[in-house]
Formats: C-alpha cells, structure tokens, sequence
C-alpha cells in the first residue's frame, strides 16, 4: 500500500520562496520514495495543482460568517486528514506570532492529526518572533503532538528550547530550498555585468502588520542611492526582481520610480515561479537581497551574495554561512557601506572568485547538514509503510 503524505505551509499564497521550500521538500521526498502519495494543503488549491501536477485540499473555507468558517474549516480539515498516513507541517517561518493566522492554523492541524492518529512531522521550520502568550501557547500545544521536529537554523532551535524546553527532540537541518536542482542548460561561467537586487514592503501597511512609514521610505531611499551610486561609478545594469507576489513588487516599483536614471535598470514585474527565479539569478553577477529566499536561490546558483537583515532569519543564515561581513541591519544601512561591499566584490576577479568560492561551500555544507534529517525522515516513512 503506498504511503500518503499531507504537507502543510504556506502555500498558494504566490510567495515563491515559501513555494521554492515545498519544491525541494518534494524532491527530497522524490530521494527517499519516488511512488509516495503525496497531497499539499494550499489556500488556491488550482494553482497548486497547476504548479506541481499533484493533488491538493483547501487550507482553510470560508462561509457566511468567522463563526461558521472556522467550523466548516475543522470538520473538512479533519476528514481530509483522516485520509493520509502523516502529516508534514514545514516548511517555512512557521512557528512566529509576527502575523496573527500562522500560530492558530498550524495548532489546528497538528492537533487535528493527532486526533486521526496520524503522525506529526515539523519539518525544517523557522521559528521567532514568538512575543505574544497566546503565541507562544498556541505554538506549543502544536509541538506537543510531534513526533520529529526540525529547524533550519540554530538560533530557531534556541528559541524552541528557552520557551519549550525540547532539547535534543529539536533537529537542526538546512532549508529544502536547497535541494532545488538547476537546469544544467542554466550554469553560466562569464560575467554579465549585471547586479540582481530584491526589495520587500517593510512595515509598509500593503503587507506589514504594523505600518512605519518612515522605515520604509528610508529603506527605500538607501536603495535607490545604492543603486544610483552603481549606474554612475560602473558599468553594471539593474535587475529588480520578486519573490513574494505581488506584495514585493510594490517595493520594487516604488524603488524603480524614484531613481533618476532607469536607462540600465530593469523591474521586473512578473510572478516568477522558483526555476524562473533561478533562471533570473543566473543572468546576474552578484545578488543583493533582503527576501531570505533570494539570497539561497543565489547560493544555488552559486552567485556571491550580499544580505539585508529585515528579520532575524537573513541574519541567521548569513552567519551560518560565514557571510556576516556582507550582511546589513535594514534599519541602520547605509548607501556606501553596501555600495563598497559589492564593489569589493566585482572589481577584484579575486573577490569575486572567493566570493562565488564561498556560495559554493555553502550549497555544500547545507546539503551535508540535511543528510542526519533525511535519513530520520526516511526512517519515519518506512516505519509508517509498515
């Protein structure tokens, strides 16, 4: 009888590195058992479909009020669930109060699995900020019901252990993101002169719970002075491209709009799936990013990277990598210093081979530090089969 598998995340949302995530979950499930039946909770369970050609259920459903939508959405959750053999809840910045839903939806379902008597499985989560009682509450009572838990950094695993004490329950793995597989028609050696940049609405109301508008603009402006510092000093071109859909592209337009010269600037404003992300990647130099997933895109592309730190995962992962001379708190930035990091970079073939050196390394190391992750997965899986 074929195993079936229920994954749960944030999915369907056109967030591209959430959706980069659920690819390589898939292709390191594919690693283990290529016959595995396997169906993905989504909020738009067509472009699901459309997306990985395999089936899907609703995350939520709606009805006449909140009341009503909340039972209708246990009861189908429920009977959906029954239907598989174990539930994956990952992967993703899962486990954070930061937005009110993330906290209550995964409880829900961890807790509904276990009333199945299904297995619960947290799978390469990140985790924080967990500031509210409620979240961290809510949060809990879904971990309690899981039988493996891993994270994809070990500052997530120090947060699990201060306020739940999980100690050596808490695996510390990479990103699935890593284990997308670029088309080898995709690998380019020369140089193409172009700088690759990813933006966010950063505490802008469109997308941030809390609005700060004099955060935004001024992350904005450092920015366009970064860039406009570039088109006047080099001969590098500008990419402006997005992850999340179509939240970032109203960051990155805004950034277009204000700089003067656009002659070598380009915003693209399409919905870019993960390979098409790569493929836009590959074209570029070096890649400054503030999404966490552009920059891990990059080291799949092998391409040097430079980080903003908007959140304390980009942080995380570029001292994991021992990048953290090339990341920069968004808050306190500034033009030149980013400006004299890239240059460094792409003026010195030295640098820049060191640069592209380190990514390597990094790909690598990720993929290494999965194999104790995969290996307890499979185990799980065959365990499960019997």
């Amino acid at each position: 009888m074929t195993l079936k598998i229920g994954i749960v995340g944030n999915y369907g949302h056109n967030n591209n590195g959430d959706e980069a995530i659920l690819q390589g979950i898939l292709n390191q499930i594919k690693d283990i058992n290529e016959h595995y039946d396997i169906v993905i909770f989504s909020d738009n369970v067509s472009d699901t479909i459309k997306r990985y050609h395999l089936k899907s259920y609703r995350l939520t459903y709606k009805r006449n009020n909140i009341f009503s939508s909340i039972l209708y959405t246990v009861v189908r959750v429920f009977k959906n669930i029954k239907e598989i053999d174990v539930l994956i809840i990952g992967g993703g910045q899962l486990l954070m109060d930061l937005f009110k839903r993330p906290p209550m939806l995964y409880c829900m379902y961890s807790i509904l699995a276990k009333l199945a008597g299904k297995p619960v499985i947290y799978y390469c989560v990140g985790v924080g900020p967990i500031s509210s009682i409620k979240g961290k509450f809510l949060i809990g009572l879904g971990l309690k019901n899981a039988m493996y838990i891993s994270v994809r950094d070990i500052q997530s695993k120090r947060i699990l252990n201060e306020k739940y004490k999980l100690g050596d329950k808490v695996i510390v793995a990479s990103d699935p993101a890593f284990f997308l597989n670029p088309k080898n028609t995709m690998k380019k050696l020369q140089r193409n002169k172009i700088i690759g940049f990813t933006t966010l609405p950063y505490f802008n109301k469109v997308y941030w719970p809390k609005e700060d508008q004099e955060k935004y603009n001024r992350y904005i402006e450092i920015l366009r002075q970064t860039i406009e510092k570039l088109i006047e000093d080099t001969d590098y071109n500008i990419i402006l491209f997005s992850t999340v859909y179509p939240a970032d592209v109203i960051s990155s337009t805004d950034l277009y709009k204000k700089i003067t010269d656009k002659s070598r600037v380009t915003n693209i404003t399409e919905n870019l799936n993960p390979y098409e992300l790569l493929e836009t990647i590959n074209k570029c130099d070096l890649i400054v990013g503030t999404r966490l997933h552009s920059l891990i895109l990059s080291v799949v592309c092998e391409k040097p990277i430079i980080g903003i730190n908007y959140q304390s995962k980009v942080k995380n992962f570029m001292e994991k990598i021992n990048l953290k001379e090339y990341c920069f708190n968004i808050d306190t930035m500034e033009a030149q210093e980013i400006y004299s990091s890239i240059e460094k970079i792409i003026k010195d073939k030295r640098e820049y081979d060191l640069a592209v050196s380190k990514s390597i390394q990094a790909l690598y190391q990720m993929r290494k530090e999965s194999d104790r992750n995969l290996k307890k997965i499979k185990e799980i899986m065959e365990n499960i089969k019997k």
